[in-house]
């Protein structure tokens, strides 16, 4: 099968990180390493991560349309031909994919990087709620 060689060497010869996450992560539906970073980054949070990374959950209800939550304005459009989507809906918010906050110095107020699962933020704007907000809206794309 040419397609499956040529697939094999592109992935051989690809040296972008982020197009190899994405591969593996979205394409092949593989979220093991995905879990094993966030495990690693949860549990060496410091104290400014863990206060952004809760506030930042307790910001998730003001998107929660965005994120196809049974709970908001999109709860209805849930029930599907197929069935209903309404009892599984956890999976569309930001901790379910996996994504870290960082505090750092970015060249915006705060950058997210959908292949990487990482949202950053600039220090002075670490309390900014629109600026938080933006950043998590940003994943959701």
């Amino acid at each position: 099968m040419k397609i499956k060689e040529n697939i094999i060497s592109a992935i051989n010869n690809c040296s972008d990180t982020s197009i190899l996450n994405q591969i593996y992560n979205d394409t092949l539906k593989r979220n093991d390493n995905l879990q094993e970073s966030y495990s690693d980054w949860i549990n060496q949070q410091t104290d400014e991560i863990f206060d952004l990374h809760i506030r930042s959950m307790m910001y998730e209800n003001l998107f929660d349309d965005m994120c196809i939550a049974k709970s908001s304005i999109m709860g209805k459009y849930l029930d599907t031909p197929q069935g209903s989507l309404k009892e599984d809906t956890y999976h569309f918010g930001i901790d379910a994919h996996y994504y870290k906050f960082i505090v750092t110095e970015t060249t915006e107020n705060g950058e997210t990087d959908i292949f990487e699962r990482t949202i950053k933020i600039n220090p002075q704007f670490v309390d900014d709620k629109n600026i938080i907000l933006h950043e998590m809206i940003g994943s959701v794309k």
